[in-house]
């Protein structure tokens, strides 16, 4: 995927007559086949729905009495966020007369007021995730409804499928585009009448996914969640054609088994996925259930996948963000988070980025792409990219200045892998140039590191000695290490050592080496999941760098008492040593 900045889709006179056509085409006498309820819905967000709480891209919305459409509209994303339908599926997932209730009358408040077109509720990609979520819950929407309700919900998919069909084509390349090249197809599918639209909306989507996905099975997002997302639409869309009888492509046969290899590539040792640029860990079990229905049972050669690098021996894996932050038109939604890690063991989120912040509004976007919110090396206050002006077609802010040299390495040494990166992202504000070196050994009981912060060239000199100058003696330094939620900390009373006590009953050890001072601070985990971002502490080493070559080295290690093999069953659906 080329990855260009594109005009904003229109919705002008041809959008609206679209709409409108749509709704005046013969309706549809019902479906050919069940569709499946493939999303997955949370059941605390539908009881919160259900007790008046509803949070839509970032705005928390209050709605005891009246319907959602009767809300004034916020901004852009917001209602986007409401038109695509996503609180459906928490709704579904509670799935009691009372939220079966409170859908249904959204849904018919929602026909009554937008037939005509007008607004952002008839855009491609809010188009099409509200399409496929009143497919896969059309069952749970029809039950206890008239036989006026059932032909006006009917009428209404038909309408969405001719829309989608005029004009899936004009919406930019991305996500949104295959959302409602997908919904298209499969409305055709499920739907009695639309076979015959099916085959351009499977030619388009070919088309599309092929532009998106590049020859090592990776996006120019660079976000593993939106590579999960990605991967889902496939499945669905595999699902549905083998439901009605017909054959799923060769082409996107091929390339989701290239997303398979990247996202086991990307698993970490819990099953989830690492939160880079956008994406969090990804919704329990979707990982699995996408993984399971590809043939494809390897990771990918060499330990590298979409820029990521991976060390992993027993219970522990780590992920290390090894590659530039993602150009053009990808630029609106990277993170400055190059050389940042995660770590876990077993089933715990031990060392973690802050996570996706745009569910929390534009402050918490803006916050969790600076470089400050992940697991990483910042100089001063500074980020290793920085946020240019927000772009007017969607408001978000393109990385600029991002690092022009990123390296990475690995090496095998006796009893351990090693990951060596570099990036020059400090060169032009401090002529500094930061390296990070990580070591897991053989069994996972130690993660060893080094942050070395250098000057690289003769011509990097006078800016470095400019920024002692001006820090007064040395340049501000910081090592973030976020820790998820769910571990706790305490600091030694001589403060050179944290200890990290993780709910499975393992113990870590953080120690370091140098003139570097250790502490711990607040936090914060942006799990979208939640309502509100969730309280954590982040282990911190700061200190300054005053020579043309500062090394800092740290190392997180279990100790002594903690078991090879520990049962861990706070989350668990089994009975077996992990």
């Amino acid at each position: 995927m080329a990855g260009k900045v594109v005009p904003k889709e229109t919705t002008g006179f041809f959008h609206r007559r679209s709409v409108r056509r749509g709704w005046r085409q013969p309706i549809s006498g019902g479906f050919v086949m069940r569709p499946e309820p493939f999303t997955i819905g949370s059941i605390p967000h539908g009881r919160q729905i259900l007790a008046g709480h509803l949070m839509l891209a970032g705005h928390v919305v209050e709605l005891a009495h009246g319907s959602l459409w009767d809300y004034p509209a916020l901004d852009l994303g917001f209602d986007e966020a409401r038109h695509g339908f996503g609180w459906l599926d928490d709704l579904a997932a509670v799935a009691t007369p009372a939220a079966r209730r409170k859908a249904q009358g959204w849904l018919w408040d929602w026909i009554a007021q937008n037939r005509a077109g007008n607004g952002p509720a008839w855009r491609a990609a809010p188009t099409g995730r509200r399409a496929l979520r009143l497919v896969f819950h059309a069952f749970f929407l029809l039950h206890s409804a008239d036989d006026d309700q059932r032909r006006l919900f009917l009428q209404m998919l038909t309408a969405h499928m001719w829309h989608l069909s005029r004009r899936a084509e004009h919406a930019p390349d991305g996500m949104g585009r295959v959302e409602a090249l997908s919904a298209w197809l499969i409305l055709s599918l499920c739907l009695e009448g639309g076979g015959m639209l099916a085959t351009p909306a499977l030619s388009e989507l070919e088309r599309s996914v092929t532009r998106m996905v590049d020859d090592h099975g990776g996006v120019a997002s660079r976000n593993p969640e939106g590579l999960l997302d990605l991967a889902c639409h496939l499945q669905w869309v595999e699902d549905a054609l083998t439901g009605a009888g017909q054959t799923f492509p060769s082409t996107l046969a091929g390339l989701r088994d290239s997303l398979a290899l990247t996202l086991r590539s990307l698993r970490h040792a819990d099953g989830a996925l690492p939160r880079f640029h956008g994406g969090g860990a990804g919704r329990d079990g979707l990982l699995d259930r996408v993984l399971a229905g590809s043939p494809v049972t390897t990771r990918r050669d060499g330990r590298s996948a979409m820029g990521f690098a991976r060390l992993s021996a027993r219970r522990s894996s780590v992920i290390m963000d090894a590659s530039a932050p993602p150009t053009e038109g990808a630029a609106l939604t990277g993170h400055a988070s190059t050389l940042a890690f995660e770590l876990t063991s077993g089933r715990r989120p031990i060392i973690v980025n802050c996570g996706p912040g745009q569910h929390f509004g534009s402050d918490w976007r803006r916050a969790a792409r600076a470089t400050a919110g992940h697991s990483v090396l910042c100089v001063e206050a500074y980020s290793s990219a920085q946020l240019g002006k927000p772009d007017p077609g969607t408001g978000l802010e393109p990385l600029t200045n991002a690092p022009a040299k990123v390296l990475c390495d690995f090496l095998r040494l006796d009893g351990a892998d090693r990951i060596q990166g570099v990036h020059s992202g400090y060169d032009a504000s401090h002529g500094l140039t930061h390296a990070r070196m990580l070591d897991l050994d053989h069994d996972g009981r130690c993660l060893q590191g080094e942050d070395r912060l250098m000057v690289a060239s003769d011509a990097a000199r006078p800016r470095f000695d400019a920024a002692m100058r001006a820090g007064g003696g040395g340049v501000p330094v910081y090592i973030r290490f976020h820790l998820h939620p769910d571990v706790a900390a305490g600091l030694s009373s001589d403060h050179k050592t944290a200890t990290l006590a993780l709910r499975s009953g393992e113990r870590w050890e953080f120690t370091h080496e140098g003139g570097f001072n250790l502490s711990i601070e607040p936090s914060v985990y942006l799990d979208p999941d939640e309502m509100t971002p969730l309280a954590s502490k982040q282990v911190v080493l700061s200190g300054r760098a005053m020579k043309y070559a500062t090394p800092i080295r740290w190392s997180l290690r279990k100790t002594d008492d903690t078991a090879q093999a520990v049962r861990d069953l706070a989350q668990g659906d089994d009975d077996t040593d992990l």
